[in-house]
């Protein structure tokens, strides 16, 4: 399903032709990938896309998805380099942060399984295209934190990357 067909209330004018954005279609085929990797231990249904990295889906009574999960979100800012792109085209960065979620096992028991996860998300989107979106012509892998502090204080084991789409985009007049 688009994100855009998410509610009936938005766009708030009838639109003739509406297209996923580039951003949109980026974080589709990334949880497309993902669930293509087949990770042991991960279950697909738990591979998802929200508006922010928060894990309380997976972690409230009773939870939405099931731990460990993976969580793929929009992160900071689309960047623009005036300097790069063509006469007819512009380059545009997206940024989609993607993120292991599992529970807090005492003394981080069974954490080489999500480093070898991180491993392996990482070696699947570096240095290359996007399957499936032509627009999209390399993407850098920015590590993020191995582990965040603050959601291991809510029980929470959370690990991250960010990853930055490159986009050939056309001008339009």
């Amino acid at each position: 399903m688009s994100l855009c067909n998410l509610t009936n209330t938005w766009p708030p004018f009838r639109a003739t032709t509406w297209l996923p954005s580039v951003h949109e279609r980026c974080l589709l085929a990334v949880r497309r990938q993902i669930r293509s990797l087949e990770l042991p231990g991960l279950n697909p249904a738990s591979v998802v896309i929200q508006r922010l990295q928060w894990s309380r889906d997976f972690t409230r009574q009773p939870p939405v998805y099931a731990l460990p999960g993976v969580i793929i979100s929009t992160w900071g800012s689309e960047s623009m380099d005036s300097e790069q792109g063509t006469n007819l085209t512009d380059q545009v960065e997206y940024p989609v942060c993607v993120s292991i979620v599992a529970g807090d096992e005492p003394y981080f028991s069974g954490i080489d399984i999500f480093l070898w996860w991180r491993e392996q998300l990482a070696r699947s989107f570096r240095n290359q295209p996007l399957a499936g979106i032509p627009e999209i012509t390399n993407c850098v892998v920015a590590p993020g934190a191995i582990v965040v502090p603050e959601a291991l204080l809510r029980g929470v084991y959370h690990s991250s990357l960010v990853l930055q789409f490159t986009s050939l985009e056309s001008r339009s007049t």
